[in-house]
């Protein structure tokens, strides 16, 4: 009887525990209250390019030069991922864009309703050489 009793009162006692299932909110939104940005603001962003960046060697002895277009999802976290051309220029000159953007640190996320989320964003890579 005190057993049967015992596990009546632990059946009730759970019964209110709902089980919690987490999930990863995989939406990408395009709109959001706040855009995300590079921690320091467009001038540190390009600071940031221009110590970075070494223009190909193939595209400088080729004269090419133009403006990448890349697309890129800024986690919640404000790592990048999924970054993508958009718009090309020249094979060495996109995985330059690729390279460089991909060694970004940490932006400031999107924020939507008061929360991080994940954000699409893009930029324009410009490759000019200067005479």
């Amino acid at each position: 009887m005190k057993t049967l009793l015992f596990t009546i009162l632990c059946l009730c006692a759970f019964a209110g525990v709902k089980a919690q299932t987490i999930t990863a909110d995989t939406t990408v939104y395009t709109k959001v209250d706040k855009e995300p940005e590079f921690v320091g603001g467009k001038s540190k962003f390009y600071q940031f390019l221009g110590k970075t960046t070494r223009y190909p060697a193939n595209a400088r002895e080729h004269n090419i030069q133009g403006k990448v277009e890349l697309s890129f999802i800024v986690e919640t976290d404000g790592k990048l991922s999924n970054i993508i051309i958009t718009k090309s220029v020249a094979p060495d000159i996109d995985a330059e864009a690729l390279r460089v953007l991909s060694l970004s640190p940490n932006w400031s996320p999107g924020v939507k309703d008061g929360h991080p989320v994940r954000t699409r964003a893009q930029t324009p890579f410009n490759f000019a050489l200067a005479y």
